[in-house]
């Protein structure tokens, strides 16, 4: 996909065991001050963790993907939708999931709106 990965974590130690196994960078100190344009922000912090990206980092073609399914907002994807940014929630990363899940141990096409409706209630 042509991504520079970067891995900006709250223990750095565990950053680098990331940049080990996929390769990357790392980032220490201050995320709002690495310089470069992202082009997505992944973050897998429990939504109690209330997580912002930098103002700095964000533009209008920034993706920010949240894995947290429950709130359906976390204050990160709230910031994107205020800024323009397109935003993935953890609740279609699930159900997508699912669907994946059903047809390999189904062997059968999943009822894909179905699923959809019943995880975005």
């Amino acid at each position: 996909l042509g991504f520079n990965i970067l891995y900006y974590n709250r223990t750095p130690e565990k950053a680098h065991l990331l940049r080990e196994s996929f390769g990357g960078e790392v980032i220490e100190g201050d995320l709002g001050t690495i310089g470069k344009e992202l082009r997505v922000v992944y973050s897998s912090l429990p939504a109690a963790a209330e997580f912002t990206v930098p103002k700095s980092l964000l533009h209008e073609n920034l993706i920010l993907f949240d894995a947290n399914y429950k709130p359906k907002n976390t204050k990160m994807i709230l910031q994107g939708m205020d800024f323009g940014c397109e935003v993935i929630r953890g609740s279609e990363m699930f159900y997508v999931q699912g669907v994946e899940q059903h047809e390999l141990w189904f062997r059968r096409t999943a009822p894909f709106g179905v699923m959809q409706e019943l995880v975005m209630r």
